[in-house]
């Protein structure tokens, strides 16, 4: 019925993954895409990537009729012209965001990492992608600024102490919404690349490839502003000190992470141009 017409077929596709998205089972969600994009010749990450689109869309719904059924707290003021979205340069989200995606892609995964031997000689030994990045943050006593984030972190924290390192598809079924949604946020690919690049030779890398560049850079820049937020803190701190004996020790502070900025973003910037 829609040989010949491209149209027809897309459209015909997209019902069938509509379809697919409603199966609450991940595995026989995955049996379904797969045999689909054998049917249909269409490759099976575009179907993928559209899976999660419909799935975003419905926890989104889902969460929208949840906030619609809680009592209003207070009246929003109207406005007499549109508000224009700003964004928050000291914001963390973007680096909080990255680091949830590394442990959600790549958790299992081992990467080489350097480590002192019994002579504290430094070795190369294989580690895994979550106990790395967790151990790291967890011994430098940092936290997420959102709650969801946070919340991820802390149940694959909990789920390793057992011995399990949760995949993509635990969150992407989680029962609480908001986490289900930001899983399927970080799942969609942010392009897909046409078939054409390489019959004209351009390659493009995958990921795995430099895994762990992306894991060291991710938690540099995590770190790096981390730090730039406890600064911008110390020095409100220092603005209101109350004398020497306030001031001295917040001087201090501030020099220990300015010099720990500096360090953090020097290593940032090793990984980034080598």
């Amino acid at each position: 019925e829609t040989s010949g017409d491209p149209i027809k077929k897309a459209a015909l596709i997209k019902e069938i993954v509509k379809t697919i998205s409603l199966i609450p089972d991940a595995i026989s969600r995955s049996v379904y895409t797969k045999e689909c994009s054998s049917m249909m010749d269409v490759p099976e990450q575009t179907l993928i990537n559209e899976l999660n689109r419909a799935l975003r869309k419905r926890f989104t719904k889902k969460l929208h009729e949840q906030e619609q059924e809680a009592p209003p707290e207070f009246d929003e003021p109207v406005d007499s012209a549109p508000r224009q979205l700003e964004y928050d340069l000291s914001s963390c989200e973007a680096q909080e965001k990255e680091i949830i995606r590394l442990l959600l892609y790549f958790g299992n995964e081992k990467i080489p990492v350097e480590k002192p031997n019994e002579e504290g000689l430094p070795i190369k030994v294989d580690m895994n992608v979550a106990e790395l990045i967790l151990n790291d943050i967890r011994q430098d006593d940092l936290r997420f600024e959102s709650i969801t984030c946070q919340q991820i972190f802390n149940e694959i924290s909990q789920l390793m102490e057992n011995k399990t390192i949760p995949d993509r598809a635990y969150f992407l079924n989680h029962p609480n919404p908001h986490i289900a949604t930001l899983a399927i946020d970080l799942s969609i690919a942010p392009y897909e690349l046409s078939q054409n690049w390489q019959k004209n030779s351009i390659f493009v890398t995958p990921e795995k490839d430099h895994l762990t560049d992306s894991v060291l850079s991710g938690l540099c820049a995590f770190k790096a502003k981390k730090i730039d937020r406890m600064i911008e803190k110390n020095q409100k701190k220092l603005l209101t000190a109350k004398g020497p004996e306030e001031a001295i020790p917040l001087l201090e502070e501030q020099i220990w992470l300015k010099n720990k900025s500096r360090e953090i973003n020097q290593t940032l910037g090793r990984i980034i141009t080598r």
